[in-house]
């Protein structure tokens, strides 16, 4: 029995020993490698086992600015350390702001005062300098003038601001009237009788007359307004009527507009007419007129039977010398049509008894009769005898056609034939040679 507990106890002993030997022989050494971790202050390595070792504080570098700090913002920069890559980041104050001003200068108004005003980049500002404001200094323009018949208006402008500015009314001047003629606008004063009426374009025109006067004056402007037109049958048998000024501003003489005025020797037509109407000057006392460059047609029995016209000049321009339009005018001996009439309306010079006309080469067509019972009618013609071929001349034309024609040569020709020239002395009238 005592054997077997000492075999048992010997067995234990042994067992026990064997396990103490074997712990002993695996003892655990701690291994921590490369990496690390880390908190704010310190970085460490770490053993498979979770054993934590080499703790140390971070080694840092440089700082490194990440952004610049200005006066409106902060910056921001770090530190990395050297060991454990750890950063450490730390805000840069904002940098302390200078102000910078700026000057403007608010100049002073009528109304509002003036003033410097200084203004900061960051926003800044103040005024200081202040001026009082301005009293109005007003400046005086007449914007409209006032007419003899129309008012006017002064206006008043503050030399300070263009902004400010009122008007004032004119009175209108009225005629004053200095030998017929206003002293202020210059218009002259209208012969009493005469009637006007407005027309669409906005000019007058005279539409009568029915007043005694002899020597009558048809103003430029009436009404402030200007005179434009004669109208048809004004003065149609005016038998005393002796003498007509008409106005620089007249365009357009009407239909018979003075025919049958018996007494009318004298009158100028201005060079701004145009237009003059059939018959308007039929069976007058006119003895000399010149017929204005604008006008390209003498209308229809213009002059006929004005039996004491004896001198007419035409001027460049003219194209048409209409029907019946000297007919009857038994006094007129000597005719120039300037170069440029194409047409001799017709009966245009019937009952001309001596008559000489000089004929343009530009003539293309004679109307029927238009010379008739001109018995001794001289014609000088500006081309030659092919030239003269051309003409297309209407029946019944006996007067101008089976009469001695001559042709225009400056020079003395060297052959036989009918030839003139004008005369160099003298009033240049057509010479043979």
């Amino acid at each position: 029995m005592k054997k077997i507990k000492n075999i048992m106890y010997f067995s234990f002993m042994s067992l026990f020993m064997i396990m103490i030997l074997g712990a002993c022989g695996n003892k655990h050494i701690h291994e921590y490698g490369n990496t690390h971790g880390y908190d704010s202050t310190n970085h460490w390595n770490t053993c498979s086992c979770g054993e934590i070792g080499n703790i140390s504080e971070h080694y840092y570098g440089e700082w490194i600015t990440i952004r610049e700090a200005t006066q409106y913002s902060e910056g921001r920069k770090k530190q990395v350390c050297n060991v454990c890559t750890y950063e450490n980041f730390v805000e840069i104050q904002k940098i302390e702001h200078i102000h910078e001003y700026t000057t403007e200068l608010i100049l002073p108004t009528c109304e509002t005062s003036g003033y410097t005003i200084h203004t900061c980049s960051c926003g800044d500002t103040y005024n200081d300098n202040e001026v009082s404001a301005l009293e109005h200094n007003y400046v005086e323009e007449i914007t409209v003038k006032a007419t003899c018949t129309q008012h006017g208006i002064k206006t008043y402008t503050c030399s300070h601001d263009s902004t400010h500015t009122y008007t004032e009314e004119i009175l209108a001047l009225e005629h004053n009237y200095v030998n017929e003629v206003c002293s202020n606008c210059k218009e002259q004063k209208p012969t009493d009788g005469l009637e006007f009426a407005l027309l669409s374009d906005g000019t007058y025109s005279v539409t009568k007359y029915k007043g005694t006067s002899t020597n009558v004056i048809i103003p430029s402007i009436y009404n402030s307004i200007p005179v434009t037109i004669i109208g048809d049958r004004a003065f149609n048998g005016c038998s005393k009527l002796t003498n007509v000024v008409l106005s620089e501003n007249l365009i357009s003489i009407g239909t018979a507009s003075f025919a049958y005025c018996t007494s009318l020797e004298k009158i100028t037509i201005p060079e701004s007419v145009t237009s003059i109407g059939e018959w308007a000057f039929s069976a007058s006392g006119i003895k000399n007129i010149v017929i204005p460059k604008g006008v390209t047609n003498i209308s229809n029995g213009m002059f006929g039977g004005c039996t004491n016209l004896s001198k007419i000049t035409f001027q460049d321009g003219l194209r048409t010398i209409g029907d019946y339009a000297f007919n009857g005018c038994t006094y007129l001996s000597y005719v120039i049509l300037p170069e440029g009439v194409t047409n001799i309306g017709k009966e245009a010079f019937t009952n001309i008894t001596h008559l000489s006309i000089v004929i343009p080469k530009s003539l293309k067509n004679v109307g029927e009769k238009a010379f008739d019972n001109c018995y001794h009618i001289k014609i000088y013609y500006k081309g030659s005898l092919y030239e003269w071929s051309y003409i297309k001349i209407s029946p019944n034309n006996m007067w101008f056609t089976d009469t001695t024609r001559y042709y225009y040569s400056e020079t003395k020709p060297t052959t036989s034939g009918n030839y003139w020239h004008y005369s160099s002395y003298g009033n240049g009238y057509p010479t043979i040679w």
